[in-house]
């Protein structure tokens, strides 16, 4: 009898490398991306006051906060999503993928 290899039919995976990079990515930007878009969102009339008492004219930052609250609400949301995926991902579970692509195309969309 083998004693020492008890576990013969458990298949051990190994995370390919390139999606260990694409899953570090995606904690650091989707992670920043989703924590700023929150606290937009919940301070959303402060930061139009600070927009506009500031005396840097930065057009760009115009149109963004043009989008309302719920820009930054959704965004949130499905930064979340591209997070979770992300994590999924990680532990080698094929539903990750699906949510983080889903939530990556309607990032796409969502301007």
């Amino acid at each position: 009898m083998n004693y020492l290899n008890l576990n013969t039919d458990e298949k051990s995976y190994k995370r390919p490398d390139l999606l260990t990079v694409l899953c570090i990515l995606t904690f650091i930007g989707s992670g920043i991306r989703a924590f700023s878009s929150f606290f937009i969102s919940i301070s959303y009339n402060e930061a139009i006051t600070f927009w506009e008492e500031t005396e840097f004219n930065i057009p760009e930052m115009e149109i963004i906060m043009s989008g309302g609250k719920g820009f930054f609400v959704t965004g949130f949301i499905f930064y979340t999503v591209a997070l979770f995926g992300a994590i999924q991902m990680w532990k080698l579970k094929k539903i990750g993928f699906h949510l983080y692509t889903v939530a990556q195309i309607l990032l796409l969309i969502l301007p």
